[in-house]
């Protein structure tokens, strides 16, 4: 009978524990508007740029929690912001960033613009975003 009222109270005890267990987040999905950045190479030299491309960011958790604070940075196809810096940012309480009037050259094949993103806690995430020739 105690072992019996012992076992009761201690699988009670267990699972009041892990209901209080949280499954650890990290970042979940990213959203990127557009969906692709477009070259162009309007003097016929092969050399493929574009001036004021513009992308937002949004940001969310594997709740699907908006995150604010996380890093965002872009790399790849000489990719710059308006003052010729590297392109980095972070995002607001409804977990956004975004950049404007991005700078891209091109010159043969084009690879993607690379985003990191990186927030403490969540860990980081690398995607590619397609670059265009048109």
């Amino acid at each position: 009978m105690i072992l019996a009222i012992f076992g009761v109270v201690g699988a009670a005890l267990m699972l009041q524990l892990f209901s209080q267990v949280q499954t650890p987040r990290s970042v979940g999905d990213v959203v990127i508007t557009p969906t692709s950045l477009v070259v162009k190479d309007p003097d016929g030299d092969d050399r493929y740029t574009t001036e004021e491309a513009t992308l937002t960011i949004i940001v969310t958790d594997s709740a699907n929690d908006r995150v604010k604070g996380a890093t965002v940075s872009l790399s790849g196809n000489s990719i710059t912001d308006s003052s010729g810096s590297q392109v980095h940012g972070t995002t607001d309480s409804k977990g956004m960033v975004g950049f404007s009037d991005l700078h891209l050259e091109v010159i043969g094949s084009p690879q993607p613009v690379v985003i990191k993103v990186e927030k403490a806690g969540l860990g980081e995430r690398m995607l590619n975003l397609p670059v265009v020739k048109e």
